[in-house]
């Protein structure tokens, strides 16, 4: 069957050629938001992994779990001024007077006045740094009645702290003074994600190149494999876009899946290609019903074609390398597949995402190897088997052939073989000796425990999660939180693990949403467990 796939396309290149064209450009037209108006980019979403657990149960009785209204906050995080200075405390009427509105509340803890002891009500404490030197102005856009925030009441609001933010900038230069929210901080990743895909792919498929013009010494042959991972990876992207309406698509998968995908397409288009080129050479080097070392294309009794000619010994070879090695690609992406299959089962949506992910990219990778390569093949025909330019270089050109796919019986890799085999002990020790020397940074390896942590510094949101985990650990998402039904059970667990090691320090029980919250400051290192 594959030989026969194989065949059609080999004989026909450009129904084939034509078919991939418009799915490659029905893909890219689909994720660039050609099509719905709406990119694969802006339908990613981010966030720390989540599944049923002792957190999210408490994340739920800290929210309140109420579905009839939905709330969107931005912060505004001044840090290093006199808060008794006039421009500081005019900030807070100032976002008032522009923003505030039946749907938009700010929050202006600075017009909140002390309690009857002298310090700050515990509804607002949070909002001011320890130093005393800081203030976080927050702006609220709410809806009901199950209503979807406005959006363009949220750029509003952000527009104008940003408007804020320039100001003061302006004005206390050596002030820090940002503007973050979940939604900013998001945006923020998808961007750096976005120029990672880019980035990453600039530099893999010029070094992929490079690898297989040394395997095949001429940039036809190479260039076939890099076409079919093109193929696959921008499928992918088009089939990730679709599957971003039935199941929330991490950012990170887009990156893991161009991995996949070229590692894999490369990987099959080598085989594909390498077989053909030991086919062709050998459909032409004997008469039609002989064989070539066993290797060759009996022309009549396997495939029904003689190949008396350069065209029926091409289709043949075609024909016979989708019967070897494209029965190889097919197992090797079965494989990979089922393997992914069991990503499927986990809980936290981004292992899920992986998971049809690989999948989908594996099954348009060999699909790509069994009908776009075969086209590309018959297409390239003689000029494969021809001296690649390469390979007519003085010096260079005789290194090429001998590490290249069709390389002389007594080569560098036969030399390699017949030593390593002299002395496999030693060899052995020493290999194993260079891998755990490759894998020591693992033992200072230092995992992230939220999402803060794995921000990378290049994120514009760094600036503001890391002043605001700093300066304002009350308003910032602990590493640790006590989650309790009443206000004298977190009292009491607060004082039960005060004295436990790795703990730094416990903040006061405070109300949030149906429950009580008590913020335990410790170790970020060994302190967690």
């Amino acid at each position: 069957m594959l030989g026969r796939v194989a065949a059609f396309f080999g004989k026909r290149p450009w129904v084939g050629l034509v078919a991939w064209a418009l799915v490659v450009g029905a893909a890219i037209a689909t994720a660039v938001g050609a099509v719905t108006g709406e990119t694969l980019f802006e339908r990613l979403v981010s966030g720390a992994p989540t599944a049923t657990s002792e957190s999210s149960r408490a994340d739920d009785i800290l929210t309140g779990n109420d579905d009839r209204s939905s709330t969107e906050s931005t912060t505004l995080l001044v840090h290093g001024v006199d808060l008794d200075a006039p421009d500081i405390l005019g900030v807070g009427p100032h976002l008032v007077d522009q923003l505030a509105d039946g749907s938009v509340s700010v929050l202006d803890p600075l017009a909140v006045p002390l309690g009857p002891d002298g310090f700050r009500l515990p509804a607002v404490a949070p909002l001011f740094s320890e130093d005393g030197r800081g203030v976080l102005y927050v702006v609220r856009v709410s809806s009901t009645g199950g209503e979807e925030l406005d959006p363009q009441k949220v750029n509003a609001v952000v527009e104008a702290l940003t408007r804020t933010r320039d100001s003061l900038r302006a004005d206390f230069p050596d002030a820090t003074v940002e503007v973050g929210s979940t939604r900013l901080l998001v945006e923020s990743i998808v961007a750096i994600s976005e120029r990672d895909l880019q980035r990453g792919e600039a530099v893999a498929l010029p070094i992929a190149l490079a690898v297989m013009l040394v395997v095949f010494g001429g940039f036809l042959a190479a260039g076939i494999p890099l076409i079919g991972a093109i193929a696959a990876i921008t499928g992918s992207l088009g089939a990730l876009f679709a599957f971003s309406h039935l199941i929330d698509i991490d950012t990170s998968v887009v990156n893991v899946i161009t991995a996949i995908g070229l590692g894999l397409s490369i990987d099959y288009g080598l085989l594909m290609v390498s077989r053909f080129r030991e086919e062709y050479k050998a459909a032409l080097a004997v008469p039609p019903a002989e064989t070539a070392d066993g290797a060759g294309v009996a022309a009549e009794a396997r495939n029904g074609l003689r190949p008396s000619s350069s065209s029926s010994a091409r289709l043949a070879a075609i024909t016979r390398t989708a019967n070897t090695a494209g029965r190889t690609v097919l197992f090797s992406g079965i494989t990979f597949a089922v393997a992914s299959l069991g990503l499927l089962v986990f809980e936290p949506r981004i292992v899920r995402a992986i998971g049809v992910g690989a999948i989908t990219v594996t099954v348009i990778a060999i699909a790509s190897a069994l009908t776009l390569i075969p086209a590309l093949l018959g297409l390239a025909g003689d000029r494969l088997i021809r001296p690649g330019a390469l390979t007519r270089l003085p010096l260079l050109g005789r290194r090429i052939a001998n590490f290249g796919d069709i390389a002389p019986k007594e080569g560098v890799f036969s030399r390699l073989t017949r030593r390593v085999q002299r002395r496999p002990a030693l060899v052995t020790i020493l290999s194993a000796l260079i891998l755990l020397a490759m894998a020591s940074p693992v033992l200072f390896l230092s995992l992230a425990n939220t999402a803060s942590d794995a921000i990378p510094a290049s994120v514009e949101q760094k600036v503001f999660v890391t002043t605001l985990n700093d300066e304002f650990p009350d308003a910032a998402n602990p590493r640790v939180a006590l989650v309790t039904d009443t206000e004298a059970d977190g009292v009491q667990w607060a004082s039960d693990i005060e004295s436990n090691p790795g703990v730094t320090g416990v903040r006061a029980t405070v109300e949030r949403g149906d429950g009580w919250r008590t913020i335990v400051q410790v170790n970020p290192r060994d302190g967690l467990d």
